[in-house]
């Protein structure tokens, strides 16, 4: 259904449009949430230790305007070169990065 150009346009780009961005409530928990996973990794000696509340505040800012920047346009383009960008941008959080 939200592949349907109408409701693509509808649910993506006009609806911020008029109800404004997220509400407070699900984006702190969802940052919270984010928090204590990047926390996680952390100990784990996955991910190299910095602030885990400023980085996932900014994971989750970059993936809600990524989300609306790939709704622009028809099409799978930006959503391969979102997902190539984000690959690119979570590697680099790495102790080791991949081979």
């Amino acid at each position: 259904m939200a592949l349907e150009p109408e409701i693509h346009r509808l649910m993506l780009r006009d609806a911020r449009a008029v109800l404004g961005g997220t509400s407070p409530e699900p984006q702190r928990h969802c940052i919270e949430s984010m928090q204590r996973l990047i926390d996680d990794l952390i100990e784990q000696g996955v991910v190299v230790e910095t602030a885990s509340e400023a980085l996932a505040s900014l994971i989750y800012g970059s993936l809600s305007e990524a989300a609306f920047w790939i709704a622009e346009q028809e099409g799978s383009v930006r959503l391969a070169r979102g997902v190539s960008a984000l690959n690119l941008l979570l590697r680099g959080l790495l102790i080791e990065p991949p081979k």
